[in-house]
């Protein structure tokens, strides 16, 4: 009976290790991925990783699919820290397109008129005028 006590105060104490295989571990990764690749984050290199992850879990390969899976969780928390500049760089690109198609009408609305002008000025200029009797 103090076996069974015992133990089971140890399970509790002692961290488990997670299985890198479970749907847990994968739904937590995917999600991270996704929140990510929302905010704009190149995520090819922890999505290569992840496949291969993947592969090593289907395969049945445990140490294997440990290590990736390693490798995979610091990928994730590397580029979680590009996050905010990535979301940044986005929205001040979208800012500057959408500048640009506004100021192109209004550019061509106040300018294309004065160079017509100053066209037809400069080509005229050479013309010679005769009076008539």
């Amino acid at each position: 009976m103090k076996f069974i006590a015992v133990l089971l105060i140890v399970a509790m104490i002692v961290p488990q290790i997670a299985d890198p295989c479970s749907p847990d571990a994968i739904s937590k990764v995917v999600r991270g991925l996704e929140e990510l690749s929302q905010s704009y984050v190149n995520v090819t290199s922890a999505v290569r990783y992840a496949d291969k992850w993947l592969k090593a879990c289907g395969e049945g390969n445990y140490t294997e699919a440990v290590k990736v899976y390693s490798n995979v969780s610091e990928e994730v928390m590397r580029l979680s820290v590009f996050r905010d500049s990535s979301r940044l760089g986005m929205l001040l690109y979208k800012a500057l397109t959408t500048l640009v198609f506004v100021l192109i009408p209004i550019a061509i609305y106040l300018l294309l008129p004065r160079v017509y002008l100053y066209l037809w000025y400069s080509s005229k200029k050479r013309w010679f005028v005769v009076k008539r009797k």
